[in-house]
C-alpha cells in the first residue's frame, strides 16, 4: 500500500495498543506525550489566479500556475505563509497554501529557493504535506526533485505545502582516536586454561586491547576493547566453538545505541559478534567439550556486515536529535540490516575499498526498496514497524507520523550516498590492511568424556587405540604435564575403568588390540599398562596392583611392574609374566613371576638387586620362547624362558637367585635373518691386557629346535 495507507493503518495500529508490552528499542524518552509541528501561519489576504495561470512569488517561493489548470469560472488564492525554521533537529522552509473549491486540472510547479541547505542536506529532503487532525507535516508520495539549489515539485492537490530536511551536517571524523587497554581482576584463569594469547601486549596502537579474567562456571571473560575507529566483528574458532555469553558493554541511550543494539539482534550468532568503534565488549569463553588441547581464538576483522553497520552509523549521525526513538527508525534500521545483510550474503574477501564501494550500491538500493511498500523489504519494513508499535503502547500518531517523515529523509540519504563521501572511513582502514586482522586465544583441555564411557569398533586397532587414549589419558587426574601417564597412581585403576566398554570385543581382537598399544602411544609404559588391562578382559590373569604385589611376596619394598608378557602356558593356561623391581634402585631385589588364569603365582623367580629387569620388545619371537633382558649394573643379559609342561625351561640362562652371572650374560638379542626368531649375539671381552682395554669376541648363537647352539 502507499505511504498513506500505511500511515493511516499505522495510526489505527497506535488507537488500538492500549495493552501491549513494552520494547527495547525506545531510549528514555516518554512517547505518551503528544507531538507537534509547527503549523502553517498565514500572513495576509493572498493572491488570486484564474484559469488564465501566472506565476507568484510569496517570499522564497515561486508558485507556477499553468493555463487552464484552474476550472473556467473559478478562481484559486496563493496563501502567503511565514517560513518556518529549524524545529527539533529537522529544517523546513516557507510552507505553500492554496485555497481552491474546485480540483486543479492541471498540476502546479512549486519552487523552493534554498541556498541555505547543503547539496547533501537538498538530495534528502523529503516533501510534506500539513495535516491538521494530527497538526503534523505528513511525508507525500510525491518525489521533490532538485534544481541547482532549488527545491521542485509538482502538485495537483493543495492545502499546505513544505519540505524537510535534516538540520545536521555530515560528519563522522573520528579518525586518530583510541581507547584505554580494559581492566582485569588479575586472578588465576580456571584450571583448565594452559595459557592466553594477549594480542596488543601493551600496544596502545593495537586494534584490539585484550584482558582475562575468570568468571563463574570455568568460564574466562575476555574483556575486549575496539581500539579502532571503525566496527569490526569478532570470530570465535575452531567452528564447533561457542561464545558462553557476550556483553555489549555499558547500557547506553541515543541515536547511536539503538544502531549498535539492533546490529547485535541482526547480525550476532554463537560464535559471531560485532565489536563497535572504540568500544569496550566482553565475551565469556567456556570449556571446550571435546577432550584434549584446544586453541579457542577470536579474531577481530572488517567485513561487509561491519562495514554496513558502519555506513548506517554514518547515515544516522544526520539523524535530528530525538529521531532514534521512533519506532519507524527501529524498523527501518532492522529492515536494512535485513536487506544489506542479503544483498552481500557470500561476498568473497576483499579489500576495505572494495567492500565500502558494494555496502554503498547495497544500501542504496535497500533504502528505495524500504521506502516502496510493494517490494520485498518494504513489506517487511511495513510489518516490523507495526510490530514494534503494538510491542510499545502508548505510541502517539503525532510520532509515528515524524518517523515516517524521517524514514524518508534517511531513505533520501542512502540513495544519494556516494563511495567519496567515505574516504576519511577508508583511511583509517587501509592503514589497517597493512597489519591484518589481530586475534587472542585461550588454550586449554577440554572436557573430558566420562571414564569408561566410549564405543569401540572391534575391528580397528588404530581407530579404538586412539578413542581408548583419548577417554583415559585425557581426563583432569592426568593433567600435570611435568609427570608420566604411568608414574599417576591412579594410572592403572583409571585403565581398568577405561578399557571396560572393550569386553564386547571378541577375545582374539583384544589379545591384537593389547599388542599394538604399546607400540602406538608416545608413552609406551603407560600403553602397557593399559595393554595389561585388556588382556585381562579376554580371560588373562590381571596384572596386580602395587598393593597385591606386597601380598603375593613379589616386591620386598616400594615396587613397580616394569613389564607383562601374555602367553599360553601348556600348564598353566591364559598366564601373564610379570617383573618388578623396587623404586629405588637397589633398596631389594628384582623378582620374575608368572600367573597363571586362577590368579595365583605359579611360578617365581627372585633376582637380583639388579638395575634393569624388564621382557624384550617383542617378548615372545617364533620359537613361542620368553625373552628378559636384564642388567646387573655393567652388561646386559638375556634370559630365555621356554614353557613347558613342568614349567619352564630356561636353557642355562637363568641366574641363580640372587645373582647374575650365567651363560649369556653380556649378550644381546638381534634378528640378522629376518625369519622371526631371535639369535642371541654374546659378546665375551678377554680382559687382555684388562678388561678396559680388552677386545669383545662375539658369537651368535640360534635356536636349533632342541637348544641355543653357536653358529
Amino acid at each position: 500500500m502507499g505511504r498513506r495507507r500505511l500511515l493511516a493503518a499505522v495510526t489505527a495500529v497506535v488507537i488500538l495498543v492500549g495493552g501491549a508490552a513494552g520494547a527495547w528499542w525506545l531510549t528514555r524518552r516518554d512517547t505518551t506525550t503528544a507531538t507537534r509541528d509547527p503549523a502553517p501561519q498565514v500572513t495576509g489576504d493572498g493572491t488570486q489566479v484564474g484559469p488564465d495561470g501566472g506565476t507568484v512569488q510569496v517570499g522564497d517561493v515561486e508558485m507556477q500556475i499553468p493555463p487552464g489548470a484552474v476550472a473556467y469560472g473559478s478562481l484559486i488564492t496563493v496563501l502567503p505563509v511565514a517560513a518556518i525554521g529549524e524545529h527539533d533537529g529537522e529544517l523546513f522552509g516557507q510552507p505553500v497554501g492554496v485555497e481552491h473549491d474546485q480540483p486543479l486540472r492541471e498540476p502546479v510547479t512549486v519552487r523552493w529557493k534554498v541556498p541555505q541547505l547543503s547539496p547533501r542536506q537538498r538530495a534528502a529532503a523529503v516533501l510534506t504535506r500539513w495535516d491538521p487532525d494530527l497538526r503534523m507535516w505528513r511525508v507525500s508520495d510525491v518525489r521533490l526533485s532538485v534544481d541547482g539549489d532549488t527545491l521542485v515539485a509538482s502538485l495537483r492537490d493543495f492545502s499546505f505545502w513544505d519540505w524537510a530536511a535534516s538540520a545536521s551536517q555530515w560528519t563522522g571524523e573520528l579518525l586518530g582516536k583510541r581507547v584505554d587497554a580494559p581492566a582485569c581482576s588479575g586472578k588465576p584463569l580456571p584450571s583448565w586454561v594452559r595459557g592466553v594469547v594477549d594480542p596488543d601486549e601493551d600496544l596502545s596502537a593495537a586494534a584490539l586491547r585484550v584482558c582475562f579474567e575468570p568468571d563463574r562456571d570455568e568460564i574466562v571473560t575476555a574483556r575486549v576493547a575496539n581500539n579502532r575507529t571503525f566496527t569490526q566483528r569478532l570470530q570465535l574458532k575452531p567452528d564447533h566453538a561457542a561464545w558462553a555469553w557476550t556483553w555489549a558493554g555499558r547500557e547506553e541511550f541515543g541515536p547511536k545505541a539503538v544502531i549498535y543494539r539492533t546490529a547485535h539482534d541482526v547480525f550476532d550468532s554463537d560464535k559471531s559478534f560485532l565489536l563497535p568503534p572504540l568500544a569496550e565488549v566482553a565475551v565469556g569463553i567456556g570449556r571446550p567439550d571435546s577432550p584434549g588441547s584446544v586453541m579457542q581464538t577470536g579474531t577481530g576483522s572488517v567485513d561487509a556486515v561491519t562495514v554496513l553497520v558502519d555506513v548506517t552509523t554514518y547515515i544516522f549521525d544526520q539523524l535530528p536529535v530525538g529521531g532514534s526513538d521512533n519506532p519507524l527508525i527501529n524498523a527501518m534500521l532492522q529492515a536494512l540490516y535485513e536487506c544489506g545483510g542479503k544483498e552481500l550474503l557470500n561476498r568473497p574477501k576483499a579489500d576495505p575499498e572494495t567492500i565500502v564501494r558494494a555496502v554503498v550500491d547495497a544500501v542504496g538500493s535497500c533504502a528505495t526498496d524500504i521506502v516502496d511498500p510493494g517490494s520485498e523489504f518494504g513489506a517487511r519494513f511495513e510489518a516490523l514497524e507495526q510490530q514494534a508499535i503494538r510491542a510499545h503502547p502508548g505510541t502517539t500518531a503525532q510520532l509515528v507520523a515524524r518517523g515516517d517523515r524521517l524514514v524518508h529523509q534517511l531513505a533520501q540519504a542512502y540513495a544519494v550516498l556516494k563511495y567519496a563521501d567515505l574516504l576519511f572511513y577508508l583511511s583509517d582502514q587501509l592503514a589497517d590492511t597493512l597489519v591484518g586482522p589481530l586475534a587472542f586465544s585461550v588454550r586449554g583441555d577440554g572436557r573430558p568424556q566420562q571414564l569408561g564411557v566410549w564405543t569401540p569398533s572391534c575391528r580397528d586397532v588404530n581407530a579404538d587405540s586412539g578413542r581408548l587414549y583419548r577417554n583415559l589419558a585425557l581426563q583432569d587426574t592426568f593433567a600435570d604435564e611435568n609427570r608420566e601417564l604411568w608414574q599417576f597412581d591412579q594410572w592403572r585403576p583409571a585403565a581398568r575403568t577405561a578399557v571396560k566398554p572393550l569386553d564386547a570385543c571378541p577375545d582374539d581382537y583384544l589379545a591384537e588390540l593389547a599388542g599394538f598399544l604399546p607400540g602406538d602411544w608416545g608413552d609406551p609404559k603407560a600403553a602397557g599398562v593399559v595393554a595389561d588391562e585388556v588382556w585381562s578382559l579376554s580371560g588373562y590373569p590381571a596384572v596386580p596392583v602395587i598393593s597385591r604385589l606386597r601380598q603375593l611376596q613379589l616386591c620386598e619394598a616400594a615396587c613397580t611392574v616394569t613389564g607383562s608378557v601374555y602367553f599360553e602356558h601348556p600348564s598353566y593356561g591364559h598366564s601373564v609374566l610379570i617383573t618388578t623391581m623396587p623404586t629405588e634402585v637397589g633398596a631389594s631385589e628384582a623378582f620374575i613371576a608368572v600367573i597363571g588364569a586362577n590368579g595365583n603365582v605359579r611360578w617365581r623367580h627372585r633376582a637380583g638387586a639388579w638395575y634393569r629387569l624388564a621382557p624384550a620388545a617383542p617378548a615372545i619371537d617364533g620359537t613361542g620362547h620368553l625373552f628378559i633382558n636384564y642388567d646387573p649394573g655393567r652388561y646386559n643379559g638375556v634370559i630365555i624362558l621356554g614353557p613347558s609342561a613342568q614349567g619352564f625351561d630356561t636353557f642355562d640362562t637363568l641366574p641363580p637367585p640372587g645373582e647374575y652371572a650365567q651363560r649369556f650374560y653380556s649378550a644381546s638379542l638381534v634378528d640378522t635373518d629376518g625369519d622371526g626368531r631371535y639369535e642371541v649375539d654374546s659378546a665375551l671381552n678377554d680382559c687382555d691386557p684388562d678388561c678396559a682395554g680388552g677386545t669383545s669376541h662375539h658369537t651368535i648363537y640360534r635356536w636349533t629346535g632342541k637348544g641355543y647352539v653357536a653358529s
